[in-house]
C-alpha cells in the first residue's frame, strides 16, 4: 500500500452475507481491476473481513461494502456502498491526484 508508483485501491467485503448488492459489488470492483484504465496505473486488492480481521481493524472498516484507495501509504479516499460508478470516479480522481503531485514534486526539485 506505501508504493509511490502506483495507487493501490482495498475492497472491504464479506462473504457470509448473502446480500446480492456485495456481488455486484465484487463483480463490478474485478471489471474495475480488469479496465484499460487502470491495469499499469492501480493496483486492486480483496479483503474478505471475515477472514483477515487484522486487516480490516488497521482499515478501520466500518460498513461494507467499502473500498479504501491509498498512494504512499495514505489514505486518499473512502467509498462506501454498492454503487460502482462511484468507485470507478474514486479510483479515477485518486489517480489524478498522485500524477499531479508527482508533476509538483519535480517541478520543485527542478526548481531548487
Amino acid at each position: 500500500i506505501s508504493r509511490s508508483d502506483i495507487v493501490t485501491c482495498v475492497l472491504a467485503f464479506t462473504t457470509y452475507c448473502n446480500l446480492s448488492s456485495s456481488d455486484n459489488v465484487y463483480d463490478g470492483f474485478s471489471a474495475l481491476s480488469g479496465e484499460a484504465e487502470f491495469q499499469t496505473k492501480v493496483q486492486f486488492l480483496r479483503v474478505d473481513v471475515a477472514e483477515v480481521q487484522e486487516v480490516t481493524k488497521a482499515m478501520s472498516v466500518f460498513a461494507l461494502p467499502l473500498i479504501q484507495i491509498f498512494w504512499e501509504g495514505n489514505r486518499l479516499q473512502q467509498v462506501q456502498g454498492a454503487n460502482v460508478d462511484k468507485f470507478r470516479l474514486a479510483v479515477r480522481h485518486a489517480y489524478q491526484t498522485k500524477y499531479i503531485a508527482l508533476l509538483e514534486r519535480e517541478k520543485a526539485e527542478k526548481d531548487r
